[in-house]
């Protein structure tokens, strides 16, 4: 059994049976030792990664069972054991697997979709889930429950079946001594801030519940993700009953682990593009047709992308708040600078799969929104925090010049262990700095929100300039995570602003000051 090192993202879909019958070879492992060593134990729609030496091998749908002596067998059993649950309870529960490769960051956390990597097996798409897999080792199972856990307006848990659902998790997992995180998400109905507020109060809900059957309070963690992670459009029936959901997190028991999860999901690009193409379909019924019918990205919905875009960003040259940054004028399908981070392609296997896959190909700050949530919450501690910052986001000043005028960032504090923006920044416009080194910056009067998104390669530092009067909408800069003769530069950026015929982008990439 040496070769049988780690296992990652083992998969599995359905519940436990008495008999299989499979044959094949996979890597060099036959898939009757694999049997042998899961003790006779079938999990049908098994799939998985076995990393072992400089090869791994897949084992697809229908081979039954996983390495008995292995992590993935554990979590298989216990998302079999779940399943069954959910069955016979009646709720709806999706489970996705989550990986953790070598390292301590956001960056080495993955989620794929149980179902999802099934059916990409079937199809034969074993390159994609490599991509996205990698070599992450298995460290813990995530259950989305969904449907009318509460009432309207109401924080406890008022469903008998989710009651009864949530006793069965606990008595599953109360034994292992698992880290619990439960997650609390809402539609985007009503304010944000309140419902990033209503939702930690039906994770501490849910927690009570766990609690209450017997999971330790020591072990548990509550978050309030709000409206901040759409998994479908909202603007829709089904999809805002699908955003308000509960997410349950079984994890092995490291609070680096917790963390790192936390924010892997909140910087996921993903939810970016799912905000955005909704706040273009608030303002086009032809976006919102094209959306709901599944044809985000049309020719037809482009057209109407672009002519709102145009019509929202109209400044005139002879405004006091127009300053010419010598941008071209933007369309909604220019370079996506996700792509330069190296966001991972995790849109088929993870659970916003479909909504992602329905969704405009624009992604750009513009129509996208700061996330509003709350912070993590150890239920028998105080607020989780870390102090070691994002590399060149250590409060740092950033500066680049763009068409002759200057353009000042300050401060760039980013924790390294969480992307929490620790301080928020001023942004500060020098017109015509090449011909006047002496001029007054033009400062931002309110706060500036950002978001972080993360990629392998790099992160997006997305800041949001709430004055409409300030001659910058947002900006975008995409910072690598190695540095280069001992700094860390920009290395794609765009900043937008408002033209004469609509909206402009121009090229930014600052270093810092």
């Amino acid at each position: 059994m040496q070769n049988y090192k780690k296992i990652a993202i083992a998969v599995s879909f359905s519940l436990a049976a008495t008999s299989c019958s499979t044959t094949g070879d996979y890597g060099g492992i036959s898939t009757g030792t694999m049997i042998g060593c899961a003790g006779g134990l079938i999990v049908g729609g098994l799939a998985g990664k076995v990393i072992g030496g400089n090869e791994g091998a897949w084992i697809g749908a229908g081979v039954g069972a996983l390495v008995g002596c292995s992590l993935g067998y554990y979590w298989a059993q216990r998302e079999a054991k779940l399943a069954e649950a959910a069955q016979k309870q009646g709720v709806d529960v999706e489970f996705e697997r989550i990986g953790a490769a070598e390292g301590d960051g956001v960056e080495s956390m993955v989620a794929v979709q149980s179902k999802a990597i099934i059916a990409a097996e079937n199809s034969g798409q074993k390159e994609k889930i490599e991509h996205v897999v990698g070599k992450s080792e298995i460290v813990g199972l995530s259950a989305t429950v969904k449907g009318d856990i509460f009432r309207t307006g109401q924080t406890s848990i008022s469903s008998q079946k989710h009651k009864r659902f949530f006793s069965n998790y606990a008595e599953t997992v109360k034994t292992s001594d698992s880290a619990v995180l439960i997650v609390g998400h809402t539609d985007n109905t009503g304010s944000a801030k309140v419902n990033a507020d209503v939702s930690l109060k039906r994770a501490r809900s849910v927690a009570e519940e766990l609690i209450r059957n017997g999971i330790p309070q020591e072990n548990i963690y509550i978050y309030g993700a709000g409206e901040s992670q759409p998994i479908a459009s909202n603007t829709t029936t089904a999809g805002r009953a699908d955003n308000r959901r509960i997410e349950v997190v079984t994890l092995s028991n490291k609070p680096e682990y917790v963390t790192n999860y936390v924010k892997y999901k909140a910087s996921e690009p993903s939810y970016a593009k799912i905000r955005t193409t909704d706040n273009i379909a608030k303002k086009s019924s032809t976006v919102r047709e094209q959306v709901a019918s599944g044809q985000g990205k049309s020719s037809v919905s482009a057209k109407a992308v672009s002519d709102v875009i145009a019509k929202d960003n109209v400044r005139s040259v002879n405004s006091r708040q127009f300053i010419d940054f010598g941008g071209a004028i933007y369309q909604g399908n220019e370079d996506n600078l996700f792509a330069y981070i190296g966001a991972k392609e995790t849109n088929s296997f993870s659970i916003i799969g479909q909504a992602v896959a329905g969704a405009l190909e624009e992604t750009s700050c513009v129509y996208d929104e700061p996330s509003v949530t709350t912070s993590l919450y150890k239920v028998s501690e105080k607020t989780l925090s870390t102090t070691d910052y994002l590399p060149g986001m250590n409060r740092t000043a950033w500066w680049g010049k763009v068409n002759e005028h200057g353009i000042g960032m300050a401060p760039l504090a980013v924790d390294r262990s969480t992307l929490d923006i620790t301080e928020n920044p001023t942004i500060s416009v020098y017109k015509n700095y090449s011909s006047n080194r002496q001029a007054k910056p033009m400062k931002t009067a309110k706060m500036v929100d950002v978001n972080i998104y993360n990629g392998s390669e790099g992160v997006i530092y997305r800041a949001f300039i709430k004055d409409k009067n300030y001659p910058i909408k947002c900006i975008d800069i995409a910072v690598d995570k190695k540095h280069k003769n001992g700094t860390f530069n920009a290395f794609a950026g765009k900043i937008y602003y408002q033209g004469p015929k609509g909206l402009m982008m121009a090229d930014y990439k600052p270093g810092k000051a």
